[in-house]
């Protein structure tokens, strides 16, 4: 399933793209691979052969198989980078706006959203803390000490992103102090949840309950 923004009304519409097996995950949904103007689709199976689908909308025009990628490298937003070069560990964030790569020492800024009395923190509906880095627009999760690059924000006014199948993006909200802060929504306004399943995967879900909007509007800087 692909989910379309509209940036005049700030809505999803939802199209199939058909049938992929298990085991298969979505790496990138918002890179542009032939300068088309076209957001496109990378996808890697359980063995590890990485797919890119060159897309117009919700049709495949052409797919490339770049083959099988090893465990020790990992994907951010249109490049492959060795964990072997960062420590192996992914994100290991910091405070104050900045975060790092395990093992790497380059400093690494945070999105900060205009009205947000956390700053750059988002939260989800478990009250954990995330942030999205600037360079790659991925999530990184605080309490994981984890970057998670098959979750970062596109650029349009919306901010969304698509996690887990789920259409999510960054809004303000009414915190338990009063003050608006940033937090994790689906489209409708519903509560996010991020959180790891019994296979030690991070992963999303939408929760009945909507977020208090009363008296904030979303924006980002």
């Amino acid at each position: 399933m692909i989910w379309f923004l509209d940036p005049a009304t700030q809505r999803f519409t939802a199209a199939s793209v058909g049938t992929v097996g298990q085991g298969i995950r979505v790496l990138d949904g918002t890179s542009d691979f032939n300068g088309d103007g076209r957001s496109d689709v990378v996808l890697q199976d359980a063995a590890g052969v990485v797919t890119i689908w060159l897309m117009s909308g919700a049709q495949i025009v052409a797919s490339a198989s770049l083959g099988a990628v090893g465990p020790e490298w990992r994907y951010v937003n249109r490049r492959l980078a060795a964990d072997a070069a960062t420590g192996g560990t992914g994100g290991t964030g910091g405070t104050g706006g900045t975060g790092g790569t395990g093992g790497n020492t380059t400093t690494r800024a945070y999105l900060r959203w205009a009205g947000n009395a956390n700053g750059e923190i988002v939260k989800d509906a478990n009250n954990e803390d995330f942030a999205f880095y600037t360079d790659t627009r991925c999530i990184y999760s605080f309490a994981r000490r984890v970057e998670t690059t098959n979750f970062c924000l596109g650029t349009s006014p919306g901010y969304a992103g698509v996690f887990a199948g789920l259409a999510v993006h960054v809004q303000l909200a009414r915190g338990s102090a009063g003050g608006c802060i940033a937090v994790l929504a689906t489209p409708e306004g519903l509560q996010v949840d991020i959180f790891t399943d019994s296979a030690g995967i991070q992963t999303v879900r939408a929760l009945t309950t909507r977020w208090d909007t009363t008296g904030c509007t979303r924006g980002a800087t």
